[in-house]
């Protein structure tokens, strides 16, 4: 119950200080399960992008975030699993840090992933990690990609 209130301030708040919203090209806001690729300028990415979403579709897309970032204390875990309702991947070669996506897109809900798997200072594309390719790749899933502009500023 706190946690829903919580979420739902934290992305009434995001929309307005930051006045994010989205424009669909080529696909509008519906329930089918998306892969939603996105650039990564700033810690805030995840909460701006959920927080664009209507509200129906936020219930069942996840922010992908890295486990080592979003993981390492109470608060940001909570923000992370809680009110972001993301997944968290653990960057280490002797697992599978793919397998929570699976999971995810085997409830056929929906991701939103930062395919460089860091910040851009600059605002330009990075090289992207084939995970999040063959994650889409053998999902079937819609992928769609997003352009969040400004917040490397």
């Amino acid at each position: 119950m706190i946690a829903a209130l919580f979420r739902e301030l934290a992305f009434a708040l995001t929309r307005f200080l930051v006045g994010g919203h989205a424009r669909w090209h080529g696909c509008g806001p519906d329930q089918r399960q998306r892969i939603y690729f996105a650039n990564h300028a700033s810690h805030l990415d995840a909460i701006i992008l959920t927080a664009a979403l209507p509200s129906r579709l936020r219930r069942t897309t996840h922010p992908v975030a890295a486990a080592d970032y979003w993981g390492r204390n109470a608060l940001t875990r909570f923000v992370a699993l809680k009110v972001l309702r993301a997944v968290l991947v653990v960057r280490e070669r002797s697992r599978d840090p793919l397998a929570p996506l699976r999971d995810v897109l085997d409830r056929e809900e929906s991701l939103i992933i930062f395919p460089e798997g860091r910040l851009t200072v600059t605002g330009s594309l990075m090289k992207v990690y084939d995970g999040a390719g063959l994650i889409a790749d053998k999902s079937g899933a819609m992928v769609v990609p997003v352009k969040i502009d400004g917040l490397e500023r």
